[in-house]
């Protein structure tokens, strides 16, 4: 899905619990040889942390985030803002 607001495309990937926990992420857009600048990752809350650490330990060619939605069904979300280095 693209989301896209002023002068920016962000290219957003849903993934699962067992896609953000065992795939890499980088691959989640069918291995897209041009990726968008700007890349948002949307996850359960609980799977922040390794996700994160797993894109920190690639060579990215984007800047990322992740939201982490609450999986206990609130309405809580938490964004981690990251970038390719």
């Amino acid at each position: 899905m693209l989301a896209e607001r002023k002068w920016r495309t962000v290219h957003v990937t849903a993934l699962s619990s067992r896609e953000a926990t065992e795939c890499r992420p980088v691959l989640a857009d069918g291995g897209t040889e041009t990726p968008y600048r700007f890349r948002c990752f949307v996850t359960w809350d609980d799977h922040i942390g390794s996700l994160r650490e797993r894109l920190r330990g690639i060579d990215l060619p984007y800047e990322w985030a992740i939201i982490g939605v609450s999986n206990g069904g609130g309405n809580d979300y938490e964004v981690v803002h990251g970038t390719n280095t």
